[in-house]
C-alpha cells in the first residue's frame, strides 16, 4: 500500500509539473512573452499555479520517503543496490 500511494504522489508531482508547464507555453506568443487577457487574470495563474507547485512539492516530499520506506522493509532495496552497482561497474 505504501509503494502503491507513493507511486501515485509522484505521479500527481510528474502530472502537475507537465500541467503547469503546457499553460505557460499555451499562453506565449509568437515572440515568446507570457500573454494575459489581463491584471487579475494574470494573478489567478500565477497563484494557481503557485499553488499547484507547492501541492507537488509536497507530493514529491511524502512519495519519495514512501518509496524507499517500501524499499528498505520489503528486503528489495539491496537487490536494487546490488544491480545499481553491476550497471555503474559496466558503465
Amino acid at each position: 500500500m505504501k509503494l502503491l500511494l507513493g507511486l501515485i504522489l509522484i505521479g500527481l508531482a510528474v502530472y502537475i509539473n507537465a500541467w503547469i508547464g503546457k499553460r505557460r507555453f499555451n499562453r506565449r506568443n509568437n515572440a515568446g512573452i507570457e500573454e494575459f487577457e489581463g491584471y487579475w487574470a494574470s494573478v489567478r495563474s500565477e497563484t494557481a499555479e503557485r499553488l499547484a507547485i507547492f501541492i507537488g512539492i509536497c507530493a514529491i516530499f511524502s512519495g519519495i520517503p514512501l518509496v524507499i520506506y517500501w524499499l528498505f522493509h520489503s528486503g528489495q532495496f539491496v537487490l536494487i543496490w546490488i544491480i545499481s552497482i553491476f550497471i555503474s561497474a559496466n558503465s
